[in-house]
């Protein structure tokens, strides 16, 4: 059930409520082999709001919250209730260039296995489009933590056991195409991960290229990959890869 309302003609808003009604039937088999069956009836209701303004051509804001909550949830890794904000700009100016900025943060929880993430995503770029050179170049900034609570069994004994993760993220990206003829193209691109905290993962992706139409409906590439690996001091790896594509367009 939702509501959108045009205020002014740049200004629009909307609104709404969400629910759903599942029935789950499971067949379980305890450790002396009876078999039992489980209906589980779960809940789930939720509202949401955007607000999108657009002045002109060039600049757009869009904000949106969205709030939902899980009544008896099936799993115990599933969120009882999540809360998620996000703002969002965009300026596409005259000569081909553009700005894009985002930031959003959710945070999902169940309280019945102490179970909690928390995410936030901070995202910003720009871009240009020309006649004969295209490129881009962005990154993300990505904040994420989560914990939960396992029982442990020793014996007789039952004793709860916490565990927490925590990740810092960062995304980077720059691509870049050059039509310097009708025929004759050059570029590249370089995607980068980094990831620090509780998993140490790093990856850098390079690639440059040359293309070439051989005929009127045929398209030579050949490109040159370097692909750098690591996962703190468990695995590493250095890899480079040569290819030639050779492609037929209609």
């Amino acid at each position: 059930l939702g509501l959108l309302v045009v205020a002014t003609s740049s200004v629009t808003f909307s609104a709404g409520w969400t629910g759903e009604r599942r029935d789950v039937n499971s067949q379980e088999t305890a450790t002396v082999g009876n078999l039992s069956t489980r209906d589980i009836e779960t809940d789930t209701n939720g509202f949401y709001g955007t607000l999108d303004y657009r002045p002109n051509k060039h600049f757009s804001l869009n904000a949106s919250v969205d709030d939902t909550s899980v009544d008896d949830p099936f799993s115990l890794a599933s969120g009882t209730d999540s809360t998620r904000y996000r703002i969002r700009g965009r300026y596409r100016f005259d000569n081909g260039f553009a700005l894009t900025a985002s930031h959003a943060k959710t945070y999902r929880e169940n309280e019945a296995s102490a179970w909690s993430t928390d995410t936030s995503n901070t995202t910003a770029r720009v871009s240009y489009t020309g006649e004969s050179l295209t490129f881009g170049l962005g990154g993300s900034m990505i904040d994420r933590s989560q914990g939960f609570r396992r029982v442990v069994v020793g014996g007789f004994r039952r004793e709860p056991f916490n565990v927490f993760y925590d990740a810092e993220t960062t995304y980077a990206d720059a691509a870049l195409r050059w039509d310097f003829s009708q025929r004759w193209a050059v570029g590249g691109s370089y995607r980068l991960y980094d990831n620090d905290g509780s998993f140490d993962v790093n990856r850098d992706d390079a690639k440059v290229f040359v293309e070439s139409k051989v005929l009127d409906h045929y398209m030579l590439r050949l490109s040159y990959r370097n692909i750098d690996y690591a996962e703190g001091g468990i695995e590493a790896y250095d890899a480079d890869l040569v290819e030639a594509t050779l492609r037929f367009d209609f």
